[in-house]
């Protein structure tokens, strides 16, 4: 219970300290009024108990509040005038423009609707808009006003487009909430997924997300929000971002994330950012390994390398010094062979936007925050053949071409989950099986053939 009264508490504290942005004065009034009728309760209560007798400030005592969500509520007031966790001034300052988070830490779940922000549509299934607990299935486009609640039951979808012209997508099963403030849209992820087209913002005002109580900021970009629960009951919230840049906020700490890049916190707890794609998210460990493995041992260790012999695809750290200026944070970069499709990403997971084929690449860093040019480049290079052989004896040979170094490299292989090794040289470092793949490491003397000029 200790666990549910502090996480009630907290809740209650945001809300009471954001509630500023609501715009209907005349329920704002309502609710300090009703707020105060219950410390003035409460006061009551504490004098009676300690024998001093009731205070002054009279105020209504009969409050709107009865349940298990009101004595929460008195709980928590009595918690307050105890000399709580943030203090009795706190409560009168905040309640000045208040919102109360009364039923199950569900934000917005007082709040009446407001004006029209928007309009939602069902795209297919079943989409059902709540309003002060009545609920309007939609079938076409409906006007969607502040603090409603969008719910889209299984194997339906919705599609709500903002006034500022941004446009949500809830996947399946999930539930949210938006209303307006003076800061921009504001959005609960009660449950489920939503992907988010974010028009460009104002100055001073941002799209806000909240999700498990991880927040995130969005002046434009498309991304996409997933509240997931774990098997043990906790929520993890994950963001996706495709353009733009977000900022996520959970535990008291913030990371930025770029295109490419994915944000996952457990509720509370710092959130920590990772790269979309899997493959480079195991070169940059194998690039955090070999620095570990240098200066434990004194000996050079060259930029690592994964070979996926499923595709035929090389990933390759590039040093930034093979870049060439071509304009204002744009660079070009030279292969020695010509490369289709080719993909690149910083050592922070973050996806660089490139641009030409062939043997010439552009690389814009445009879309990154300083600073903007990275010590090393990650290279996704399609299509490399020549890597495997069939012997005579039936079996599939991996030689690599490459020359005898006194540095040390880390090369991890790919192969499919239903392969079976018969020889290694040299000594496997690790193997492992995920993403229907057999994955193996060694740590090999070989400088391998350069792929930029």
């Amino acid at each position: 219970m200790t666990g549910n009264d502090e996480r009630f508490d907290e809740n209650l504290k945001r809300m009471l300290q954001s509630a500023i942005d609501q715009p209907r004065p005349a329920f704002q009034k309502r609710l300090v009024r009703d707020v105060l009728a219950e410390v003035c309760r409460q006061r009551k209560l504490e004098g009676a108990e300690s024998g001093t007798g009731a205070r002054t400030n009279e105020l209504p005592s009969t409050v709107g509040w009865s349940g298990a969500e009101g004595e929460k509520i008195r709980v928590f007031l009595r918690r307050l005038l105890r000399g709580g966790p943030w203090g009795r001034p706190a409560v009168f300052a905040a309640a000045a423009s208040a919102v109360l988070l009364v039923a199950a830490g569900i934000w917005l779940a007082t709040v009446p609707a407001g004006r029209t922000m928007g309009q939602v549509k069902c795209l297919y299934g079943l989409v059902a808009v709540q309003d002060d607990g009545a609920s309007q299935t939609v079938a076409e486009a409906t006007d969607l006003k502040s603090g409603q609640r969008i719910q889209t039951r299984a194997g339906s979808r919705a599609e709500i487009f903002l006034a500022d012209n941004s446009k949500l997508i809830p996947a399946p099963r999930t539930s949210l909430q938006i209303a307006r403030s003076r800061q921009g849209p504001r959005i609960l992820l009660e449950q489920g997924t939503i992907q988010v087209e974010a028009a460009k913002q104002p100055a001073g005002k941002a799209i806000r997300i909240e999700a498990a109580r991880a927040h995130m900021k969005i002046l434009g970009t498309r991304l996409e929000v997933r509240l997931v629960e774990k098997p043990s009951g906790a929520r993890q919230t994950r963001v996706r971002v495709l353009s733009g840049q977000v900022e996520m906020e959970s535990g008291g700490q913030k990371v930025l994330l770029l295109p490419g890049t994915e944000g996952v916190a457990d509720a509370d707890q710092p959130p920590v950012r990772s790269s979309v794609v899997f493959e480079v998210n195991d070169l940059i460990g194998l690039f955090n390994q070999s620095k570990v493995l240098a200066a434990q041992s004194g000996q050079p260790w060259g930029p690592p390398a994964i070979f996926d012999l499923t595709t035929g695809t090389l990933w390759t750290v590039v040093p930034a010094q093979r870049l060439q200026a071509g304009g204002p944070n744009v660079f070009s970069l030279k292969l020695k062979y010509p490369g289709f499709r080719v993909a690149a990403y910083r050592l922070d997971g973050a996806e660089i936007a490139v641009a030409g084929s062939g043997r010439v690449l552009r690389l814009d860093f445009s879309a990154m925050p300083s600073p903007q040019f990275p010590d090393y480049v990650i290279l996704k290079v399609p299509g490399v053949g020549g890597l495997l052989k069939e012997t005579a004896a039936g079996l599939i040979e991996c030689a690599l071409p490459g020359t005898e170094s006194d540095s040390r490299t880390l090369l991890q292989f790919h192969l499919p989950e239903s392969a079976r090794l018969e020889q290694v040289t040299p000594g496997v470092v690790g193997t492992s099986r995920e993403r229907n793949r057999l994955i193996v490491t060694v740590a090999a003397r070989v400088r391998l053939p350069e792929v930029c000029e």
